[in-house]
């Protein structure tokens, strides 16, 4: 795995990706234009489609026909009744890029998804030609399409794309999208993509329609022109992965078990499956990278194909409702961790803040002013990450370890401060300690009970607030009078006597 050898990407570029969105978002917008010259419009599953579309998919059922009729730029597949009722109108809608027009093997691999399309009423935009180099259409032609669907009222918009390469199966249609989306605790997870024994996998992923998801598909198209330098391995997926690191994007997505919704290819007599390998059962099957692919992919096809029932399993007789329920749990969980830890180090901050504030004020006069200035810097920068609110602990301990960094000669002088106080304290102590063993104290104007009481305070202060340089300070100033009161006192004795 290469990832990027740069920290910063444009991710954290606010330039850039002002840049690289409305670039981005200009170029979708020609791109649906165009389209919408073809009188091509994406429309919801239970709106009738217009014009010569409409009257074929009235007379015809085979959608390998339909595809080699209509080999359009881009067709928007609204799943049709076919004798029956659709199922409710869905919030989510697919998304793929088909440049294999005249291979059979593909073609039935799509047509695997008809099929789930009219059970739930998913409908389908698919791109046919390529509208930029090499695999950098597919994040583009997704922008288009969320961009497609953000330019209607809210109302009528799909809230999910679920995007699939062209070489996955399904092999179970019974299994609805829905079930695979955040529960509505997590308003905030715009993007589920599943990792795989590399890092992840963008074969198959559901995205948000959300203005987030237009500012992180602008960034991976952007992303070869702005970060020429970094070595890009698998392309828009290394770029997705990278940018996902980024502060803009690293909150709002979540990594997925693998057999979810992109399982990989495994011999289909083979009872024992690895974790992201496919199981009867599952919803469709991905073959990236495989040597014969096409051999393998007509495989499962096969069986797809024939509807057996040891595969097309009900949801409850499948191993997903455990599976999902387990990972929401303990996605619950390490969350709520993260959010206690980062409150454990925000509140860790605002201390170091005040406690610096502090000593800064007593000793900034016997510092340097680049000192000054430096420890300043770093300790708007710590504020800044607390505005933030990003339930970071690492992120502002790291920011708190800046400030230490920046306070040392601050730190190197209240420390010889205190060496300093804490000696005047034990001289002090010594001192009072002998006049309450050796003199009569009901001799002197001070009690013996107000000396004590003093004594305890400094006390105190040495081992339970041995930072509070200022209280210790003011213990040992007033020791140090009721010394010299008491030595006035004595003398004035000796002398009458």
């Amino acid at each position: 795995m290469i990832l990027s050898s740069r920290r910063k990407c444009i991710g954290s570029k606010p330039i850039f990706r002002v840049l690289a969105t409305i670039i981005a978002s200009f170029l979708a917008f020609l791109f649906l234009h165009n389209l919408s010259l073809s009188n091509l419009t994406v429309v919801p599953p239970t709106v009738p489609i217009g014009g010569q579309l409409r009257s074929f998919l009235s007379k015809q059922s085979s959608f390998n026909t339909f595809y080699h009729q209509y080999e359009s730029p881009q067709d928007v597949i609204v799943p049709q009744a076919h004798g029956r009722e659709l199922a409710t109108e869905s919030l989510i809608g697919k998304v793929t890029i088909l440049f294999h027009g005249k291979d059979p093997t593909y073609v039935r691999a799509l047509q695997t998804h008809e099929g789930h399309n009219r059970r739930y009423g998913y409908p389908m935009y698919v791109l046919r030609h390529q509208i930029l180099e090499n695999i950098w259409s597919k994040p583009a032609y997704i922008l288009a399409a969320i961009l497609e669907e953000m330019r209607k009222p809210e109302g009528h918009r799909l809230k999910w794309l679920f995007w699939f390469d062209a070489d996955t199966v399904v092999m179970n249609p019974k299994i609805s999208l829905d079930v695979f989306l955040p529960p509505e605790e997590y308003p905030h997870i715009h993007l589920l993509v599943t990792a795989d024994p590399r890092f992840l996998n963008n074969g198959v992923f559901f995205i948000r329609v959300h203005p987030w998801s237009v500012e992180l598909l602008s960034a991976i198209i952007a992303y070869p022109n702005y970060e020429p330098d970094v070595q890009l391995e698998y392309r828009d997926q290394s770029a997705l992965w990278n940018l996902l690191q980024e502060k803009p994007f690293k909150k709002n997505y979540l990594l997925v078990p693998q057999r979810w919704f992109n399982a990989y290819q495994a011999e289909l007599n083979d009872d024992y499956q690895r974790a992201f390998q496919i199981n009867r059962g599952d919803l469709l099957v991905h073959f990236p990278g495989v040597p014969s692919r096409d051999e393998r992919m007509r495989a499962f096809i096969d069986r797809a194909e024939r509807h057996l029932q040891e595969w097309e399993l009900d949801y409850q007789n499948t191993t997903y409702p455990r599976e999902i329920k387990e990972y929401w749990a303990e996605t619950y969980e390490k969350l709520a961790k993260q959010r206690e830890e980062a409150a454990k180090a925000v509140q860790e901050a605002e201390e170091l803040l005040l406690k610096t504030k502090s000593q800064l004020a007593i000793y900034r006069e016997q510092m340097h002013l680049w000192e000054t200035d430096e420890i300043e810097a770093q300790m708007a920068a710590l504020k800044q990450s607390l505005t933030d609110k990003e339930d970071n602990a690492d992120a502002t301990h790291d920011a708190m370890q800046k400030v230490q960094d920046a306070g040392a000669p601050l730190h190197n002088l209240v420390a010889e401060k205190q060496q300093a106080l804490a000696k005047r304290a034990n001289a002090v102590i010594v001192t009072i300690r002998s006049y309450l063993s050796a003199s009569p104290v009901g001799n002197h104007s001070i009690s013996k009970e107000q000396l004590e009481s003093k004594l305890d305070v400094l006390a105190e202060l040495l081992v339970r607030s041995p930072d509070d340089a200022e209280g210790t300070e003011k213990a040992v100033v007033e020791l140090e009078e009721m010394c010299a009161q008491m030595e006035r006192e004595a003398k004035d004795t000796s002398a009458e006597n």
